[in-house]
């Protein structure tokens, strides 16, 4: 029997990096049936590849079932202006949910 799952959030909800540093910002969704979706988003704007930063997504299939999905950004060389707060939100035919992570400096200027 197959059971049913919303979207969860999981994993780290902080990364840290100095400026100059790449980082990588991961979403990590547990749900059954797989999301249809996973955003990353800063004020309201969608994090998209670029040629300083790249998006990738990965699952993790058991038995034939989607019930791990990732969605990471990687940011080449951490500016200033990038650290703060990002909003991860994952959507399946079950629900959406939606949560933080936050990107910090690893040392005191």
């Amino acid at each position: 029997m197959l059971f049913t799952v919303p979207p969860e959030l999981t994993g780290f909800r902080k990364s840290a990096a100095d400026v100059g540093s790449p980082v990588e910002i991961v979403c990590d969704v547990y749900s059954n049936p797989p999301v249809s979706s996973i955003d990353i988003s800063r004020g309201g704007q969608a994090i998209i590849s670029s040629p300083t930063v790249t998006v990738r997504e990965l699952e993790l299939e058991v038995g034939g079932v989607i019930y791990h999905q990732r969605r990471i950004i990687k940011l080449e060389s951490v500016a200033e202006s990038d650290y703060g707060t990002y909003n991860c939100k994952a959507s399946s035919s079950l629900d959406t949910t939606t949560g933080t992570i936050s990107l910090l400096r690893t040392s005191k200027r």
